[in-house]
């Protein structure tokens, strides 16, 4: 019996066969790389009588699938509270097996969907601003299993305008609490002579400026006089909420005239710049005063006894 792989024989210890199921089996003791092998085996009878030969070919895969990031990237910041994760998962020459895959999200598994054509493994993750752990699992269909970690934040907030109080001239401080402040985005117009501090974020002007910044996730910042009073500044640091940093936009109101008032009831004649009311209440009393009597007269008559 000549068994051989890739046209390289096996030692006669690694080649058995068993005579009542005609079974040969080989078991290479030096491990084969990952890729495709040859496998030849012949065998001759008791006479020397050779039988016809077995070609065939076999895949070895020993490493686990490769997972490439690409979003969010590792140790990045977002600025959207929907993250995309798209990532390429690649097996060669096995392939990745789609029931093999996980993705956990900060320890709980979430959705994601595997395109076998496309190689690529995508999903929406629902995140908070802090940072965030995720981890791509996936198994190949020789059974090989990789695992593939990484980390990213999520910012949200844009930088926050902090005014200083200062009297004379406009003293702000530029503070992002998340991502950090993006130096190279800083535009200030219509300050007059200005000073920016990079290493406190304190800016001085001569006359309220006009001011855009953003951070490092993306978040864009535009300066509103006065800014957020530096009293709020250990409220927002700890955790606090801050409030918005662009006003809504003016409501317009539509001016209504007063509704003149209506005329007073004109006063008896006689009575000039007099009120109305002692007329109005004397004939109130002649009317109560008559109904009185007419109601006394009535009864009085029915009680008279009627006459022969």
């Amino acid at each position: 019996i000549d068994v051989r792989i890739d046209d390289e024989p096996l030692a006669r210890d690694e080649v058995s066969f068993d005579e009542a199921s005609g079974l040969v089996a080989g078991l290479r003791r030096r491990p084969l790389s990952s890729g495709k092998h040859r496998l030849t085996v012949a065998v001759n009878d008791n006479c020397g009588k050779p039988a016809r030969p077995y070609e065939g070919t076999f895949l070895v895969d020993t490493e686990g699938p490769r997972v490439a990031a690409s979003s969010p990237a590792p140790d990045g910041w977002v600025r959207e509270g929907e993250v995309r994760l798209t990532c390429a998962l690649v097996d060669i020459p096995s392939g990745v097996e789609p029931s093999g895959i996980a993705v956990p999200l900060d320890g709980v598994r979430v959705a994601a969907a595997y395109d076998a054509t496309a190689q690529t493994l995508s999903g929406v993750l629902e995140v908070k601003d802090g940072e965030h752990r995720i981890e791509v699992q996936a198994r190949d269909r020789a059974g090989n299993v990789a695992t593939r970690g990484w980390a990213f934040r999520v910012d949200r907030q844009a930088p926050i305008f902090f005014d200083l109080g200062a009297k004379g001239r406009v003293t702000l401080r530029l503070v992002d609490f998340g991502s950090g402040m993006a130096a190279e985005t800083l535009a200030v117009t219509e300050a007059g002579e200005w000073t920016w501090d990079p290493s406190t974020g304190v800016l001085f002007a001569a006359k309220s400026p006009q001011i855009a910044v953003a951070d490092l996730a993306g978040n864009v910042s535009k300066f509103v006089s006065p800014g957020v009073p530096i009293s709020e500044y250990d409220k927002m640091r700890s955790g606090g909420r801050p409030p918005r940093v662009e006003p809504p936009p003016p409501v317009k109101v539509q001016e209504i005239p007063p509704t003149p008032p209506a005329p007073a009831p004109a006063a008896p004649a006689g009575s000039e710049g007099g009120s109305a009311w002692p007329w109005l209440l004397g004939g109130v009393l002649v009317l109560a005063a008559g109904a009185a009597g007419a109601w006394w007269f009535l009864r009085k008559r029915a009680k008279a006894p009627p006459s022969a």
